[in-house]
C-alpha cells in the first residue's frame, strides 16, 4: 500500500511538471468569452461589440485574428473564461472541485457561489463564497446528530500556480435525545496547493482538539489530475501523529457545469487495513 501511494504521488508530481505548459489560461488583457452555438460550433475570443441581436467576437488563431458575427438567438451558451478553463486552446471549463473529498483545495468558491456535497447520504456539507477568498460552511452527519460549522480562507500567491490557505472547523454532537448538543471537536488546519485546477496537489497540517482539550497532529496529502473534459481523478491521504491510524482515498469525479458524481475506494488503517467503497455527489449553484 505504501509503495502504491508513493507511486501515485510521484505520478502526480510528474504530471504537474509536464502539464503546466499545457494547462495555461488564454493570455489576454481583457475579458475572454466562450460561446457555443446550437449547431455545436464553439468560439473563444473577446466580444468587441454587442447589440440587442448579436455579438461581434474577435478570435485569435495561430498568431492572427479574425472577426465573427454571432446572432444571439443562435448562442446556446456564453461564459466568461476563468483561469484554467482553457487547455491547449480548447475550452474545458472546470469541474467543481472546492475540496478533494473532505480536505480543501486552493481553488475555492467565488463570491456568490454555493456548493452542496453529499457522501453516502449521511454526510452533508453546504458552503458559500462570501468573497473570492473567504468561504463559510455548515454540515452534519445523519443520523448520529453531529453538526459543524467551518470557515476557510484561500490566498493565491501565484495565480493558477500556488495558493495557501487556512481553515477552522467546530463541531457539536447531540445526546441520545438529539436535543442537547455539546462541543466535540475543534480543528485548525493550514494548507498549500501547487498546480492548476486541472492538475494539482496539496499538503496540509492540522491540530485536532476534543472536548477534553486533548489534541493530536494530522497530516494530509491530496491531489487531483484532470483526465478529460468530464473526468477528474483524486486522491486524499490522512496520517495522524500516532502513524498507526491512516485513511487513504482514491476516486474518480465526473461531471461538468454544476453537478458532479464521485465514486472511489477508501483504505482505513486502525492497526489493520479495511477497504470500503464510497460514492457522493456535489451541486454548485448561485453566481456563475
Amino acid at each position: 500500500m505504501k509503495k502504491f501511494l508513493l507511486l501515485v504521488s510521484l505520478l502526480l508530481i510528474q504530471h504537474l511538471v509536464v502539464s503546466q505548459s499545457a494547462f495555461r489560461p488564454l493570455a489576454t488583457d481583457s475579458v475572454t468569452y466562450f460561446i457555443r452555438t446550437f449547431n455545436g460550433k464553439e468560439f473563444i475570443g473577446k466580444i468587441i461589440e454587442e447589440t440587442d441581436s448579436s455579438f461581434t467576437v474577435r478570435i485569435f488563431n495561430n498568431g492572427g485574428e479574425s472577426f465573427v458575427l454571432i446572432p444571439k438567438k443562435e448562442a446556446k451558451e456564453t461564459k466568461i473564461v476563468q483561469p484554467g478553463d482553457l487547455v491547449n486552446g480548447q475550452y474545458w471549463g472546470t469541474i467543481p472541485n472546492i475540496s478533494y473529498t473532505f480536505s480543501p483545495s486552493g481553488y475555492p468558491l467565488r463570491k456568490g457561489q454555493w456548493y452542496f456535497q453529499n457522501i453516502w447520504i449521511i454526510y452533508n456539507q453546504l458552503n458559500y463564497g462570501v468573497t473570492n477568498h473567504l468561504q463559510l460552511g455548515v454540515g452534519g452527519l445523519i443520523p448520529n446528530g453531529m453538526l459543524w460549522a467551518n470557515a476557510r480562507i484561500t490566498l493565491p500567491i501565484i495565480p493558477n500556480r500556488l495558493s495557501i490557505g487556512g481553515a477552522i472547523n467546530y463541531s457539536l454532537v447531540s445526546n441520545a435525545s438529539f436535543v442537547i448538543y455539546e462541543p466535540k471537536y475543534l480543528i485548525a488546519y493550514g494548507f498549500a496547493t501547487v498546480g492548476s485546477p486541472h492538475a494539482n496537489f496539496s499538503v496540509g497540517y492540522g491540530r485536532v482538539y476534543n472536548k477534553d482539550n486533548n489534541s493530536l497532529s494530522l497530516y494530509v496529502v491530496s491531489g487531483a489530475i484532470r483526465a478529460s473534459k468530464s473526468v477528474l481523478m483524486i486522491t486524499e491521504n490522512y496520517i495522524d501523529e500516532r502513524v498507526n491510524e491512516q485513511t487513504h482515498l482514491v476516486g474518480i469525479r465526473t461531471g461538468r457545469k454544476t453537478l458532479t458524481l464521485t465514486v472511489g475506494v477508501s483504505f482505513t488503517k486502525v492497526y489493520s487495513f479495511r477497504v470500503l467503497p464510497w460514492v457522493g455527489f456535489g451541486v454548485r449553484f448561485g453566481k456563475k
